[in-house]
């Protein structure tokens, strides 16, 4: 058990948790996956517990380390330096802190926002045996950050440039937030744009004093194998249904569906907005992991407290039952079934397809409760 819990803690995302002994982190010209790779797979190797899963994922970054760009943008290297200077066990606990710190702030404030403090705990509930947050846990990616930074959105009842920075900062993965990114931030007017634009300008700038011409490895690492592995691994639409039609353009079809449908069930409120456009930006997106679904918190906290907040008892069950086989019980089955296609995460990109149309209920039924409440 103390072999396993080692194992979870330390195979955190190389792009943090590499040794960089010599140099800082974003000069390390290599992949996500491979950073530290030699450090990690020998301190994998002196634990007890070693199954055929880890010497897997580190073939996988050794077979990284050879590629020497990273398809991330380079901003991920800065964020990275401070962390890379550390004990490679040091910074893996203190970065699975910081993803557990931000899971748990991020869920506090969104369920302030959307159900009521009095409804957190059923929020926090939720999300605890949700599949995306022991995906995020296991892979130590940045969903905790990223549910922190949609609770800050959360809270604000009107856009401004103060958030537009945390906006902003969604951006750090831009394929799996980028329209709750450029909506938040164009609801804030001029501002608000000036000040995104600023940040991202400042931010590129630093990236090229730091590692010079980072963008051609980058652009060459995501239009050559990276869109290999959207085609054929990613959870998304376009993936799944490539796999299951043959042909990935039949993904247009309900994209263009969830997205008249969720402007269709506008709600009243930014939050709802938010919601709308963090689960569009997941149904959307060509390039995902199951663990990225973890955003799916803010919709999930929508429509729990919408349907908690109706007034008779069949529908507010009806509701909350579709919504427990939404965020649990659909997830775990659909990982559960992934190896018939493909060994990939393809069939989880349904969750923030099925995810969507229960807000889209949801927020209809809240409408016609408002219009004969009149």
């Amino acid at each position: 058990c103390r072999g396993r819990r080692k194992i979870i803690f330390t195979e955190i995302n190389n792009e943090i948790i590499h040794s960089a002994r010599h140099r800082p982190a974003w000069q390390q010209p290599c992949s996500s996956g491979c950073l530290g790779a030699d450090g990690l797979c020998r301190k994998l190797a002196a634990l007890p517990d070693r199954s055929a899963r880890y010497g897997y994922r580190c073939r996988q970054f050794h077979r990284g380390t050879h590629r020497r760009r990273s398809h991330h943008l380079a901003d991920h290297r800065l964020v990275a330096a401070g962390w890379g200077a550390l004990p490679l066990e040091t910074a893996a606990w203190l970065w699975q802190l910081l993803l557990w710190g931000g899971v748990a702030g991020g869920i506090a404030l969104i369920a302030r926002a959307t159900t009521g403090a009095e409804r957190g705990r059923e929020l926090a509930l939720l999300a605890a045996v949700s599949q995306p947050l022991w995906l995020t846990v296991m892979a130590a990616q940045l969903g905790g950050v990223l549910l922190l930074l949609l609770g800050t959105l959360a809270t604000v009842s009107v856009p401004s440039s103060r958030s537009a920075v945390v906006a902003t900062a969604l951006l750090v993965k831009p394929h799996v937030l980028a329209f709750a990114a450029a909506m938040r931030v164009l609801a804030g007017g001029r501002r608000a744009i000036a000040t995104s634009a600023v940040m991202i300008v400042v931010t590129t700038l630093a990236c090229e004093a730091a590692r010079p011409r980072w963008w051609a490895g980058w652009a060459a690492e995501l239009l050559g194998y990276r869109r290999q592995v959207a085609a054929t691994e990613a959870t998304s639409l376009w993936n799944l249904s490539g796999i299951v039609f043959g042909d990935v353009r039949w993904a247009i079809v309900p994209i263009v569906v969830t997205l008249l449908a969720l402007l269709w069930a506008r709600g009243t409120r930014p939050v709802d907005d938010l919601a709308a456009a963090t689960t569009f930006s997941l149904v959307a997106t060509p390039y995902a992991g199951s663990h990225d679904q973890l955003a799916l918190v803010l919709p999930w906290a929508v429509v729990l407290g919408l349907a908690r907040a109706r007034d008779d008892a069949w529908g507010r069950r009806v509701l909350l039952g579709a919504l427990l086989a939404c965020a649990v019980v659909l997830p775990w089955m659909l990982y559960a079934i992934r190896q018939g296609f493909g060994g990939h995460e393809a069939t989880n990109a349904l969750t923030p397809l099925l995810t969507a149309g229960l807000l889209v209920v949801t927020q209809l039924g809240a409408r016609a409760g408002r219009a004969g409440a009149r």
